[in-house]
């Protein structure tokens, strides 16, 4: 019996039952573009945060702390492993984690906790501000959306705002805002610059006073970040910085200041290595140190375990709905066997064997599949794209304006037609033995 003498009978017999065969085609078209749409949709999305992470230098980058990050797993909580050799960041760690073999520079950062608030000139609300000391060698990686970065030492006040708070305010030109003024309200009893501070011989009443006194300050803000997951931001110039940390306090000679990250070090070091082959070697070097180091491959293995969950559910679901489509492949080709007892037996006595029997039902389980598949995978491609689109929408607004979905790869589209298939094949091997060896042995 030849190939089109297979396909021609097994497509007569489907026609002769079209309402049954078109639900079971149903049932997989159902079944593979779930396949399609959950299985892309966990590929996809995991690709698509990796690159926003790790987008421009941060592979290449170790942040040093003074204690190390333990307990760090996705469904773990975080603790801080104290290091006793690493009690602050100075400027003398600074220069001695600068001659770590790969290393291309060390810069610190600094918390600026004396900020609480700020507001953006035009505007009327207030936001909390989480405000940074850095300079630009330290945020290389992190690209603008509009204007440009401060000098690294520059004193005079000007800031690179995050992009979240144009999102909060509406604002969705980042060019609009560049010149702006940018007012910060410090916490009461500040002393940094800008603050007037009671005199050396001032009364008790005039120094609580001050104590609860809260002053403002201006800086002009010269560029903002592309949105990011970290783009609440707000970052200053380290030498601005560095004289709004430290206190200053009336004496009878005149004024003292105290550098306070001197006196307390910086929050954390940026390394900028040679290349992200070199951060396992560094990271390693700086931790035989006494301090503590974060990198992004530690982020990027949290992902990969929460895509592994993904897979699990997400494949569980699609592969539970294929059994069921090839259950009702099982059911389909049983009630054509009963419905073809006369059938069967007259080829059998015509001469046909049990295996070509076997066979073309196997081949009519194979058609049906095929064209279930092929059309659930094309529903399901169409599918993911929808929601991949609203997908990126929402995490636009969560600060990954960057993050693009890919399109559904071709492995995945050809991988469920062949799942479907196999599937078929093993649901349709009962219904043929049934056919060959029981009524057709009759």
């Amino acid at each position: 019996m030849r190939l089109l003498d297979y396909l021609g009978t097994a497509i007569r017999d489907i026609v002769t039952q079209p309402l049954r065969c078109l639900l079971t085609v149903s049932a997989i078209t159902l079944s593979s573009a779930l396949l399609v749409t959950l299985v892309t949709l966990g590929v996809t999305t995991r690709g698509a945060i990796i690159n926003h992470v790790t987008r421009g230098n941060s592979l290449s980058t170790v942040v040093v702390s003074t204690n190390n990050v333990v307990g760090s797993g996705l469904f773990s909580a975080r603790v801080q492993e104290e290091r006793e050799n690493a009690e602050k960041l100075t400027d003398d760690v600074v220069g001695q984690l600068a001659t770590i073999p790969h290393v291309v520079s060390a810069t610190p950062q600094v918390s600026m906790w004396e900020l609480r608030s700020l507001q953006l000139e035009g505007t009327s609300t207030s936001y909390l501000a989480t405000a940074m000391a850095t300079s630009r060698d330290a945020l290389r990686q992190n690209t603008l959306a509009a204007g440009e970065w401060f000098d690294n030492d520059d004193t005079a006040p000007r800031v690179v705002l995050g992009d979240a708070y144009l999102r909060a305010l509406g604002i969705s030109d980042p060019e609009s805002v560049i010149g702006d003024q940018l007012t910060f309200t410090t916490v009461a009893g500040y002393r940094g610059v800008g603050a007037e501070i009671p005199a050396w011989n001032a009364d008790a009443d005039t120094r609580r006073a001050f104590d609860k006194t809260k002053t403002t300050l201006t800086a002009t803000v010269v560029g903002v970040t592309a949105p990011t997951t970290s783009d609440n931001r707000v970052y200053l110039p380290m030498g601005w910085g560095r004289l709004v940390s430290s206190p200053r306090t009336a004496t009878p000679d005149g004024e003292t200041t105290v550098d306070s990250m001197a006196r307390n070090g910086y929050t954390n070091i940026v390394l900028a290595t040679d290349s992200k082959d070199s951060v396992a070697s560094v990271a390693n070097a700086v931790t035989q140190l006494g301090f503590g180091v974060i990198t992004y491959e530690a982020q990027i293995k949290q992902i990969n375990q929460l895509s592994q969950v993904m897979w699990m559910i997400l494949g569980s679901v699609a592969l539970i709905s294929l059994i069921s489509a090839s259950l009702g492949i099982v059911n389909t080709l049983l009630m054509s066997v009963s419905e073809q007892k006369h059938t069967i037996r007259i080829w059998r006595a015509s001469g046909a064997s049990r295996g070509l029997i076997s066979r073309l039902y196997i081949l009519e389980a194979i058609i049906l599949s095929l064209i279930g598949a092929a059309i659930g995978a094309a529903i399901g491609a169409i599918a993911y794209r929808l929601i991949a689109d609203r997908i990126e929408a929402v995490m636009s607004g969560q600060g990954f304006g960057l993050l693009q979905l890919a399109d559904v790869p071709t492995w995945i589209l050809g991988g469920s037609v062949l799942v479907s298939v196999v599937l078929a094949m093993l649901a349709a091997l009962y219904p043929a033995h049934v056919a060959a060896r029981k009524i057709g042995a009759a």
